[in-house]
């Protein structure tokens, strides 16, 4: 059961990292379009443009 609660835990931190690292790559740029806030994909942006 230790073994079960060390495990579970690892595995929490591991996962809040990878949350961390994605929330910093999904942050906006400084010279970020106005546009372009909130959206995720080339394609997203294009559909806003057009």
């Amino acid at each position: 059961m230790e073994e079960m609660k060390v495990s579970s835990a690892e595995e929490k931190k591991k996962l809040e990292e990878e949350v961390d690292a994605l929330k910093s790559v999904m942050a906006p740029a400084a010279d970020e379009h106005e546009a372009a806030k909130g959206l995720v994909t080339r394609a997203e942006l294009v559909e806003e443009i057009g």
